[in-house]
């Protein structure tokens, strides 16, 4: 009956404290985070429902339901481990390569923990109960319940790396990340050892405590001082003045905006280096008056997403009916030749099909003869106008 009150405490502190975070309708600045750090929410309470319903079930030997019990909390515990990782990927938002491992790791623990689970309803991987209903473990478990153990440990050595080159209250966010990590390490490693005791409920309600006082409470707290000094619209009308309803991109609102900041960038000498690349979409106008303009909007769509495939989406802009701009900076520029060879030949194998075919112009800043962002711009189209002949003659051909 303790270990069922516990759980049930459990559900009732981590829920208050969360209460704004659950059903307060507001758009923060990084919104993935936000909706995995919910999701994370909803499965320790989910799982620990599953733990104060599986005492009362295995008190009155309830075989089949204890079973089925049984299966949801295993679920429900490795879906909260994969919530985790990607709410602190999305939170973080550090090294690209380490976010993708990690990523990588809890859709890869997620998917092998799914399939364990499945075929415990047929081959008793991870437990089963005997006739009298008595829980035996099995090997696998172990080796289950290990594997998270790892999983929480590597989040916590990611945000332990990033604590080190942070400052002030960013500094304290990342070590409280870290630290819950650790507390659900120990808390899954006591429960190996001392399955008669809710020491993973108690894990659940410590770290979350530690994550809502130090990360959710400071953000929150931002986020306000950020409404009180006018930095973030309410209705975040700016948001959508800037994006374009078709895409889901930047329009050429935004990249009017962008173009004014790379230009006082440029006259204050605080600029180097950046490219542009310019996309045309072949073909738009003859597919709107042959087959409508929805059919005209889908390979829009198309063609965005073809982009995106390749390219970053945040520098990606929509500058018209049928043309896209990105403006490259730091990563994406040092690789932007590579890509954009590989992003043409899949366009050049694209003609004769239904796929999309795109031209493009690439244009480099020029340090000390380039005054603005128009002139690269202006390289750029001629270059896309040039490509655009290339291909049409390679359809004729």
């Amino acid at each position: 009956m303790y270990y069922a009150l516990v759980d049930i405490l459990a559900i009732l502190v981590i829920s208050i404290i969360n209460f704004n975070v659950l059903f307060e309708n507001r758009t923060p600045n990084n919104k993935k985070a936000l909706i995995f750090y919910r999701l994370y929410l909803l499965a320790l309470v989910i799982y620990m429902v599953t733990d104060a319903i599986w005492g009362f079930l295995y008190e009155y030997h309830l075989k089949t339901a204890l079973f089925v019990d049984t299966q949801i909390y295993f679920f429900v515990m490795v879906f909260s481990v994969f919530a985790w990782v990607h709410f602190e990927v999305a939170y973080l938002e550090e090294n690209k390569i380490f976010n993708t491992v990690l990523k990588i790791v809890g859709w890869v623990l997620f998917a092998s923990g799914t399939t364990m689970i499945i075929i415990n309803f047929f081959q008793p991987l991870l437990f089963y109960f005997d006739e009298n209903a008595v829980y035996h473990a099995q090997t696998v478990r172990y080796a289950f319940l290990i594997t998270q153990i790892v999983v929480y440990l590597l989040t916590s050595v990611y945000a332990l790396i990033i604590a080190i080159r942070s400052q002030g209250e960013a500094k304290l966010k990342h070590i409280t990340i870290a630290a819950v990590g650790n507390v659900m390490s120990i808390a899954i490693l006591v429960q190996i050892f001392l399955p008669e005791y809710p020491i993973y409920a108690i894990g659940c309600l410590l770290g979350n405590c530690l994550l809502y006082s130090f990360v959710v409470r400071l953000e929150t707290n931002s986020y306000k001082q950020k409404i009180e000094e006018g930095k973030v619209e309410l209705v975040n009308t700016k948001e959508l003045a800037y994006t374009d309803p078709l895409t889901n991109i930047k329009n050429k609102h935004a990249y009017v905006a962008k173009e004014e900041e790379m230009d006082l960038l440029i006259r204050e000498g605080k600029i180097d280096k950046f490219s542009i690349i310019v996309f045309d979409l072949n073909n738009l106008k003859e597919i709107n008056d042959t087959y409508g303009h929805d059919v005209g909007d889908q390979y829009i769509i198309k063609t965005c997403d073809a982009i995106k495939s390749f390219f970053n989406k945040d520098e990606l802009y929509r500058f018209g009916g049928d043309e896209f701009v990105l403006i490259l900076e730091d990563e994406s520029y040092a690789k932007r030749y590579k890509i954009l060879e590989k992003f043409n030949i899949m366009i050049e194998e694209n003609i004769g099909t239904d796929k999309p075919v795109v031209a493009t112009g690439i244009a480099d800043f020029n340090l000390g003869k380039d005054n603005t962002l128009r002139a690269v711009f202006v390289r750029a189209d001629e270059k896309m106008y040039i490509r655009k002949r290339y291909l049409k003659e390679m359809s004729n051909g």
